[in-house]
């Protein structure tokens, strides 16, 4: 019981309304650029492909960043805490970068 109220320190009451308005604007705002960018690949047919990775990673940089704003305005955090959330944050994405370029050379090899 102890530990859950530990935990409710980090979570501050009057960020929850801000932090869903926020990723209530993400969410519409990555619904924005899918139909332009869809909307832009049906114009521009040659350039189709580059077009729907770009709004792939529009959306998900968006979604992101949503999702940060959201967590900065929800959780009351110190420097050390956003350090070290940091620090994993970027050794899982190594991991999984290791893993793609692994897979990346492992293809280039078999052909």
């Amino acid at each position: 019981m102890e530990e859950s109220t530990e935990l409710l320190q980090f979570i501050r009451a009057e960020g929850l309304v801000p932090a869903i308005g926020l990723l209530g604007l993400a969410w519409l705002v990555a619904g924005g650029v899918s139909r332009a960018f869809t909307n832009l690949s049906e114009r521009f047919v040659d350039r189709r492909l580059a077009l729907q990775q770009a709004k792939s990673i529009l959306r998900l940089l968006v979604f992101v960043l949503g999702f940060a704003a959201a967590a900065a305005s929800l959780f009351r955090l110190s420097s050390e805490a956003i350090l070290a959330l940091s620090g994993t944050i970027a050794v899982a994405i190594g991991f999984a970068f290791r893993d793609l370029l692994a897979s990346i050379i492992a293809g280039v090899i078999i052909l």
